[in-house]
């Protein structure tokens, strides 16, 4: 694995940048740029999502007040049709707070 693989996926644990920099002897700056630069990637949820969001909240427009994300883009997402950005990914997992992104998330493959 890369060091750019690695600060990748501890950003995707939920360090900072600036922790990531001090582990790595970089600015602040210089992790987020890193992060912005390798963090474009696609990823499909996985089936459990559904049934997490089913069961915390009941209904998809619960969810969609939580996260900020629409209703009608929720439906899309939890179906499977069609990939979604990092940043909304992220989105969901921070509501999610007690799975790991890996827990919900699969990286579509290149």
């Amino acid at each position: 694995m890369t060091r750019n693989e690695e600060i990748k996926e501890l950003r995707e644990q939920g360090l900072t940048y600036e922790n990531i920099g001090k582990k790595y002897g970089l600015s602040r700056q210089r992790v987020e740029q890193i992060c912005k630069t390798i963090c474009h990637n696609k990823y499909y949820c996985k089936k459990e999502l559904k049934a997490i969001m089913k069961v915390r909240y009941g209904t998809v427009r619960k969810f969609s007040e939580l996260t900020k994300i629409s209703e009608n883009r929720l439906s899309v997402i939890i179906s499977n049709r069609t990939p979604i950005r990092y940043s909304t990914a992220k989105k969901i997992n921070n509501a999610l707070k007690d799975f790991k992104f890996k827990d919900l998330f699969e990286e579509v493959e290149k």
